[in-house]
């Protein structure tokens, strides 16, 4: 949680149009049309956006690059994976984005006593490579220095508001004068240190950090902004080399009140990652709010890849882009979108395209990896038992939920090669879109809105694999009345951006089955919090020992919501449908495998 907005005043849907900044100077959010260009071009048009024909057109949102500033840009740079993460932690060594362009700033801090250390004189510095600060002005002392999750491994209810991902430090500062209206407020993310217990190898070794890394420096406001809200960059700066990185982006000014007495104009204070029973109806607006930004996030890539190829070439390597580019134009010509013909094609090129198995294999392990994963998660409820509802550990239903989960992994690859292939559902994607990943506020009739904010992972993958592992943190109460209703919604806000209407059925039964997919990886979470909580004094998840511990709850948390999801809104349902009408033969997982 945290990151970067206008003012309340300035907070409204999206900005119309990307707009350069010439020269990568300072920008401001106050200075964007408040207006949602998707909006005002219905409202322009009696509720429709119309073309000649009188068909509905998609709105113009698209992003592009100047071609000389990408070329410049470490982006595929090749740079060796550190053997042994302990021996190169600590080294200090210069970035890789601005390290080359600008001596003075040539290393960063990235530990809290470093900052401290380096203080203003550093911060002026690179504020000023980065433009955001112009040079008649310099940052005289720091205010406020808030460190927040420098320890996820231990039970403190503060610590596990902040995330796990690195250390949050919220800062303000002094300026030597007011020339160009510079950030007061900064909310900064670095890396924990290396020790036992936090997620700092698993981290490090993603790649995640690099992509968090792309995205603040090209979308962060250097080259425009996105048509959505997202923060505003200060400066950000990676070393791949060590793994180390610090990401300064604008402080967002969240609630301190309850959800319940947000007005037209404020932020909502920040939700908290599996703790959706505190909000009111287990923030049933918030959901809608996220999914209709989701849609315009989504629809944004699509427009732009109509145009040119720059966000493939970011994220993407050479050879995957490639696959995609020749997978997508033969899958387009055997037959419209959601046909028969397509299924047809993509069962044949099971057996027929050399490069299938090759890319499934890329894809996901073999079942056998799938199948060990939910053994340990099977083994993780046995030793907890007592800490769920009781009706959700019976030895009845832990068999049929487990022996279902267990035949989808059997057609793991098949099933994420299949929504991989299908053109229409390919994006750039945010891999972690819970709803504590953004931020929210009420417009001035009382909407609730929402921005987009922690961009760790961010690379290309699917629409659905997105939608579906976004959900899997929501209440069942909530998401078992409302989830075909947010299909929807997606379904019409894309289309209003796009122009293309997806088929809702479909969609929902791909997020299903990406859901049905990540169970595997959250049963093999609970080896981590395994031995971290005193399991025999705990109650129920909301008791300290779990709601209080960041990985403990995420780790918990995400077993118990799987067990009430398979009353209602069970994945296996949506993969039988998929089978059956994709021909699959039936593949039974071995017994005690």
């Amino acid at each position: 949680p945290a990151a970067p907005s206008p003012a309340p005043a300035a907070v409204a849907a999206a900005a119309p149009q990307v707009e350069h900044v010439s020269g990568g100077g300072a920008f401001d959010f106050d200075e964007l049309d408040d207006s949602d260009p998707v909006e005002k071009a219905a409202q322009a048009s009696n509720g429709k956006i119309q073309t000649e024909s009188g068909a509905a057109a998609p709105v113009d949102k698209h992003w592009s690059l100047p071609e000389e500033s990408l070329k410049t840009m470490p982006i595929h740079v090749a740079v060796a994976r550190p053997r042994k993460l302990a021996d190169v932690v600590d080294k200090v060594v210069p970035g890789e984005f601005w390290g080359m362009e600008c001596l003075p700033c040539e290393t960063f801090p990235f530990s809290p006593e470093m900052l401290q250390e380096w203080g203003p004189v550093w911060l002026t510095k690179a504020m000023h490579t980065t433009g955001v600060l112009p040079k008649d002005n310099e940052v005289l002392r720091f205010n406020r220095f808030d460190v927040k999750a420098a320890d996820v491994t231990k039970e403190d209810a503060e610590n596990a508001k902040w995330g796990g991902a690195g250390i949050k430090i919220l800062m303000s500062v002094t300026y030597k004068n007011s020339s160009g209206d510079p950030p007061k407020g900064m909310f900064v993310k670095i890396p924990h240190p290396l020790i036992s217990g936090n997620e700092r190898t698993k981290n490090s070794g993603s790649g995640q950090d690099w992509s968090e890394t792309l995205w603040y420096n090209i979308f962060g406001g250097r080259f425009g902004v996105p048509p959505f809200r997202t923060p505003r960059s200060i400066y950000s700066e990676m070393s791949r080399q060590t793994t180390n990185f610090i990401h300064i982006i604008e402080l967002i000014p969240y609630g301190q009140e309850g959800f319940d007495t947000v007005g037209p104009g404020e932020f909502f204070p920040a939700p908290e990652k599996y703790r959706d029973w505190s909000l009111p109806g287990h923030g049933v607006d918030l959901y809608y709010a996220h999914t209709k930004t989701l849609a315009h996030f989504f629809g944004w890539h699509t427009n732009t890849r109509k145009t040119n190829d720059q966000m493939e070439r970011i994220f993407m390597d050479a050879g995957t882009a490639e696959w995609c580019k020749r997978k997508f134009a033969e899958t387009e010509a055997v037959g419209p979108y959601n046909s028969p013909a397509r299924d047809k094609h993509w069962l044949k090129s099971l057996s027929d395209d050399p490069e299938a198995k090759f890319v499934m294999d890329s894809l996901a392990a073999q079942p056998s990896t799938y199948l060990a994963f939910l053994q340990l998660g099977r083994e993780f409820i046995e030793l907890t038992k007592h800490v769920f509802p009781q009706d959700l550990v019976t030895k009845s239903y832990l068999d049929k939920v487990f022996g279902e989960a267990r035949e989808m992994q059997m057609y793991h690859q098949e099933m994420k090669y299949h929504t991989k292939s299908i053109p229409e559902y390919y994006a750039i994607e945010h891999p972690n879109a819970q709803v504590d990943n953004a931020f929210y506020w009420r417009d001035e009739a009382g909407a609730a809105q929402c921005g987009l904010l922690d961009w760790g992972g961010v690379y290309a993958g699917s629409m659905p694999n997105c939608i579906g592992n976004g959900w899997i943190g929501s209440e069942a109460p909530m998401m078992d009345e409302h989830e075909g209703k947010l299909i929807q919604l997606f379904v019409d806000e894309f289309a209003k951006v796009t122009g293309l209407r997806l088929d809702k059925e479909d969609l929902h039964m791909h997020v299903k089955i990406a859901q049905g997919l990540v169970m595997a990886g959250c049963c093999c979470n609970t080896q981590r919090i395994k031995t971290t909580v005193d399991w025999k004094k705990v109650k129920s998840r909301k008791d300290k020992a779990v709601n209080d511990n960041f990985l403990g709850r995420c780790y918990f948390v995400q077993m118990e919501l799987w067990l009430t999801m398979w009353k209602k809104r069970s994945p296996y349902l949506a993969f039988q449908k998929w089978r059956k009408r994709m021909n699959l033969p039936v593949r039974l997982p071995p017994n005690g495998a």
